[in-house]
Parts: structure tokens; C-alpha cells; sequence
């Protein structure tokens, strides 16, 4: 239930800080023991989702985040989007920025939201390479998360982003990324057919959002 409430944006705060305390934590940890593999997995990645909703959406509440070991655990590596669209995107997106040493391929927010690339650029709206993207030249850069999305990404029959995508775009925002989004229907849409017509989309998405 809370893992629903959270990913609609609503906090329960007394039934949040209830849950969170060490006790529950440590009786839901030992319930978990007891499930099959499958069923404990699942559970413990509900709860990391928890967790990760309230740390980045309620810091006032000073629940911890302690979620890091179990996602280098199970870092989420599976992409559902195809191989020649990823790899479209990236040979274009190096063109555009002057190298792949100016993009991060498979990147990784703090709190483990997993995206297609991600770029940055400096005040003057330069690439800054990908070396850079640390904490020491933070407040000097943007940095974009780029996502490219598949069918699987939406909500039936629409166009619209289904829950976990929203909370991811809604996440990264909130960790200062600039939240990039390359529909699959839009880069296979008439409107771009030609290379120079998908390079000009991609600028446009990149620059026009700095």
C-alpha cells in the first residue's frame, strides 16, 4: 500500500515514521527471511522503493536512506528498449557533443534510478566530459538524464508515462538532472525520418532545455 501512496505522491507522514521505526524495520526483515527467494526479493525492492520515495520527497522527516548495499546488490541492469535505438541515439548524441567522451552511457543517479545516457554542460553551455561529473564541479555544470523509452515505458494505448516512470523523471529532477525523454513514437515518427532531422530533434531537446 505505501509503495502505491508514494509513487501517487501522497505521504502518509505518521504512517511513514511508524513504518520506518527501527523495530518494524527489523520484524519486516525477519518476515522476509521466512519467503521464497522470489517473494522476498520482491518485497525487499518494494521497500527500497519506499524508502527512496521518502528520502528524496520527505527529507524533513529524517528517515534515513539505507537501501545502498541492497541496490550495488541488485542493481537494475535489464533495458527493455531496443539495441538499434539505443545505439542510434548514442552515435548521434556523440556527434552532437563533440565525442563519447563527453557522454556517460548507463548511468546511475545516487539512489540508483538507472538511465540511457547522461551529458552536461557548463555555463556557457558547453560539454563538459564525463569525467567531470562529480560533486566538485556541481554547482558549475547541468547535468541530463537521458532516457530513451520503450512501448513498455507507457501507460496502454497512450502516451502517457505509466507510475515508475514518473517517479523516476520526478526523482531526477529533484536531484537537479535535467530530464531528457526520447519516445519511441516521436523518434520513429514520420517527422524523423532523416538522420539530420533526428540530430536536430536531439540538439533541440538538449540545448533548448539548458
Amino acid at each position: 500500500m505505501l509503495n502505491d501512496l508514494t509513487t501517487l505522491q501522497c505521504f502518509p507522514e505518521d504512517l511513514l515514521i511508524e513504518f520506518f521505526n527501527i523495530d518494524t524495520i527489523h520484524d519486516l526483515e525477519k518476515f522476509m527471511e521466512g519467503l521464497i527467494l522470489y517473494l522476498s526479493m520482491k518485497a525487499q525492492k518494494m521497500l527500497m522503493q519506499v524508502n527512496r520515495c521518502v528520502a528524496i520527497e520527505c527529507p524533513h522527516l529524517d528517515i534515513p536512506w539505507f537501501h545502498d548495499h541492497f541496490c550495488k546488490d541488485n542493481i537494475e541492469t535489464l533495458n527493455t528498449t531496443s539495441k538499434k535505438l539505443i545505439h542510434e541515439v548514442n552515435e548521434l548524441l556523440e556527434q552532437i557533443l563533440n565525442g563519447p567522451l563527453f557522454i556517460q552511457k548507463n548511468s546511475y543517479s545516487p539512489f540508483y534510478h538507472k538511465f540511457d545516457f547522461e551529458c552536461a554542460l557548463n555555463k556557457k553551455k558547453k560539454p563538459v566530459p564525463a569525467a567531470l561529473f562529480n560533486d566538485k564541479y556541481e554547482a558549475s555544470i547541468q547535468r541530463y538524464a537521458i532516457c530513451v523509452l520503450s512501448e513498455s515505458s507507457y501507460c496502454k494505448n497512450g502516451k502517457f508515462l505509466n507510475g515508475k516512470e514518473c517517479v523516476r523523471k520526478r526523482h531526477l529532477q529533484l536531484l537537479g538532472y535535467k530530464f531528457i525523454e526520447v519516445p519511441f513514437f516521436e523518434w520513429y515518427s514520420m517527422g524523423l525520418t532523416e538522420k539530420l532531422t533526428k540530430k536536430k530533434y536531439l540538439e533541440d531537446k538538449i540545448f533548448k532545455n539548458s
